[in-house]
């Protein structure tokens, strides 16, 4: 991965996005991870292309990385090919992107709503995605008053002072936690080994030598996205 110590001025950085903190994080553990598929989604307006635009603007990805704007506007054929590389895509929350909007209302019917996401769905690339990340709506107190934000270079020298290692094992607390996720959220050992892998991309963003139980909730928190039609 490039090292890139002083960018551009005519290239987006993660510093210019404002919030989004949680979206952030998720893009470093998928990064870190070389790369975690990640999904992000949220209504319209919240920064999910601008998200792509700052990861193609500062070259962070390896070239074998597929970014996707709009996963609905991929063919069956091309979102089934998705399961054979590495993406971080983004999705609105259904057709006019207003769904779950705090105080927008959503013009679509329930069964648009399904049908907008029905070739996703029957594609069967969502069981790929191993980091689900909600961008959330931004209100204007949030805007006029930001704490300082997190820069590209912030992720960069994340990434890179981050440990490899392979076999981090799980204590029994972090086995207990997975467990009980498995059993509650109703996992599939598909999901159960993704909960794995990014708890120890996690871990060794940490420089742990073991895969905690800080690190296993955070992966956790990836698959329980709260749009529900995933």
């Amino acid at each position: 991965m490039k090292n890139i110590d002083v960018l551009p001025k005519d290239i987006i950085d993660f510093e210019d996005i404002k919030g989004q903190d949680h979206a952030k994080r998720a893009i470093t553990v998928a990064l870190a991870g070389m790369v975690h598929n990640t999904l992000l989604y949220g209504c319209h307006g919240t920064g999910k292309t601008m998200f792509l635009d700052a990861l193609r603007s500062t070259k962070l990805l390896p070239e074998a990385i597929t970014l996707v704007d709009n996963l609905d506007r991929l063919s069956f054929k091309e979102l089934q090919s998705l399961e054979d590389k590495p993406f971080i895509a983004t999705i609105k929350t259904c057709p006019c992107g207003y769904y779950s909007h705090p105080t927008k209302s959503c013009k679509c019917s329930p069964s648009k709503i399904v049908k907008f996401f029905e070739k996703i769905i029957d594609s069967g690339v969502l069981e790929h995605v191993e980091i689900f990340a909600e961008l959330s709506i931004l209100y204007a107190r949030e805007l006029e008053h930001p704490h300082k934000q997190q820069s590209t270079n912030d992720i960069i020298r994340q990434i890179k002072d981050k440990t490899d290692y392979k076999d981090l094992s799980l204590g029994k607390p972090s086995n207990t936690l997975l467990g009980c996720a498995y059993r509650e959220m109703n996992l599939t050992p598909r999901q159960y080994d993704q909960i794995v892998r990014v708890a120890r991309t996690v871990a060794n963003l940490d420089c742990s030598e073991h895969i905690e139980v800080e690190h296993i909730s955070e992966a956790i928190q990836y698959k329980n996205n709260k749009v529900g039609i995933f």
